[in-house]
């Protein structure tokens, strides 16, 4: 993931960080996260994130990233721009499941 990140290729970089699902590492996608900052990158980003089980992981990602106060106006665009592309289905079982919010 480092790698994708130095070569500022950040889809590579987010698909390699949310591989594991649930066992993802926050800090890894906090990093894409962080250093995506360009609305065309992030939308680039979030159109890589196929799987709706990755999308509903980002986004659970990135309420725990806002609770948190880290990256918070990048953060919000994430958020803009996942829940254009995955709907608001993705929010809601991202608000709704309880049991992941405690491994997340």
């Amino acid at each position: 993931m480092e790698a994708a990140l130095k070569s500022k290729n950040f889809p590579e970089a987010l698909q390699l960080a949310l591989q594991d699902g649930l066992g993802s590492d926050p800090e890894s996608v906090l990093k894409v996260v962080s250093k995506t900052k360009d609305e065309t990158e992030i939308a680039k980003c979030v159109m890589s994130v196929t799987d709706p089980d990755s999308q509903d992981i980002l986004m659970r990602l990135l309420y725990k990233f806002l609770s948190e106060n880290q990256s918070s106006s990048t953060c919000l665009k994430w958020h803009q721009a996942l829940s254009k592309h995955a709907g608001v289905g993705c929010i809601m079982r991202a608000l709704a499941d309880r049991t992941l919010a405690m491994t997340v």
